[in-house]
């Protein structure tokens, strides 16, 4: 994607990402309640992960009708080469002192523009970090990384249990 600054804004749709919040609950009552208000409820999500939208962030911010500005660190560090820096460890290249003045820049241009802010990072201290810097929003583990920590919890507990039931 790109922001062209000529003419106004431009915003490709690998930068936008929409999402309805369903809670209405299940079946037939629970979808018409959802269709009556779904446009009511949609988000607009900006993914921050490219130089070029990290560089003029103050200008794609000011576009109207932006509900969150999410940082992807991995992407955002590959886009300055830090995987390279960091000899291609992911998990030390989000954690590098690195990325900080991004992580700030982020959380300051989205308080300015009174939008809300979210960031991708690995493990409950990294979010626990990033939360204290102000981040409204912190996913701290990836859809695979969650089932495969669940799974392996759940079995862990399970063996536990299982093993008291020996005789």
């Amino acid at each position: 994607g790109a922001c062209s600054s000529d003419a106004g804004m431009r915003l490709s749709s690998e930068w936008l990402c929409c999402r309805a919040v369903y809670r209405k609950g299940v079946g037939a009552p629970a979808l018409a309640r959802y269709l009556q208000d779904a446009n009511k409820e949609l988000e607009v999500w900006l993914q921050v992960e490219t130089r070029s939208c990290y560089e003029s962030l103050d200008h794609v911010l000011s576009v109207p009708g932006i509900t969150c500005a999410f940082l992807g660190p991995a992407d955002m560090g590959f886009s300055y080469n830090l995987h390279i820096k960091n000899n291609y460890d992911l998990t030390a290249m989000l954690t590098s002192s690195d990325l900080d003045e991004l992580y700030r820049n982020v959380v300051q241009a989205c308080k300015k523009h009174k939008i809300a802010s979210g960031v991708f990072c690995i493990g409950a201290e990294s979010a626990q970090r990033l939360a204290n810097l102000g981040y409204d929003y912190v996913a701290f583990d990836t859809d695979l990384g969650a089932l495969i920590n669940y799974t392996s919890s759940s079995q862990a507990q399970l063996k536990a249990a299982s093993k008291g039931t020996d005789s």
